[in-house]
């Protein structure tokens, strides 16, 4: 589904109904490929098994490799870009588990912190036995499985990682201008990065002057509007020599 008001069209990924369920898992298949900047309301935990790449969380690129873990909060925009063939295991949290489910018993405190600070995005980097843990998940059911996240959940509320509180900012918010221009902005250059794109064009699809543009894109990705499209010019190169 996108999301459009005018010009806006914000990429909006609508997650498998999870109505019987508290977790689902995404990527069954489990190999990454292209996806787009995108968000939605389910908070998401990401494992890469192997492989490697960037990802843009929020505002913030990050790499990321074999072992790496990422949490992030609800309504964070994110897209990742594996450089070879990536597998990953995604576990995405319906909204009842963190407002109305066991997170708010007093011995779930440590892992409702943890998600408290996943709405800017927190990374876990190269601990190899997280596989294990989402390979039991995939052979659990009902209550196992979610008795198997929670320990997993527990393990990490202990486990030293590095929260990215600049991305806390960039979640989908409609009042707040400035995302609704970075997504548009993001959208439409994921769209249109195999033609000619110049700055002032897609300054004027999201409104702005060329040059307060300019210092825009900057700010938020920590990348120059050139640096970005050259990224996905070369990603898209890639993919097709595969």
């Amino acid at each position: 589904m996108i999301r459009q008001n005018g010009n806006l069209r914000i990429m909006f990924e609508k997650v498998p109904d999870c109505s019987e369920k508290s977790i689902v898992m995404d990527f069954p298949g489990g190999e990454l490929s292209q996806s787009w900047y995108h968000y939605h309301p389910e908070p998401e935990l990401t494992l890469i098994l192997r492989g490697s790449g960037r990802a843009l969380l929020g505002a913030t690129w990050i790499p990321f490799r074999a072992g790496d873990l990422t949490l992030i909060g609800e309504n964070v925009p994110h897209i990742y870009v594996p450089q070879a063939r990536t597998e990953t295991r995604c576990l995405k949290f319906h909204r009842n588990f963190l407002t109305n489910g066991i997170l708010q018993l007093p011995e779930f405190s440590r892992i409702k912190q943890l998600f408290e600070e996943a709405q800017g995005g927190i990374l876990f980097q190269n601990d190899t036995g997280y596989g294990d843990e989402f390979r039991r998940f995939e052979n659990l059911s009902g209550i196992e499985q979610l008795l198997q996240v929670c320990l997993l959940l527990a393990r990490l509320s202990r486990t030293p990682h590095h929260a990215l509180t600049g991305s806390q900012a960039a979640r989908v918010v409609f009042r707040n201008d400035e995302e609704i221009q970075m997504t548009q902005a993001i959208h439409y250059l994921q769209h249109h990065f195999h033609e000619k794109v110049l700055l002032p064009e897609v300054a004027a699809v999201v409104g702005m002057e060329a040059e307060s543009f300019r210092r825009f894109f900057s700010r938020r990705l920590r990348m120059t509007f050139s640096e970005y499209l050259l990224e996905l010019r070369l990603f898209s190169a890639q993919k097709q020599l595969q």
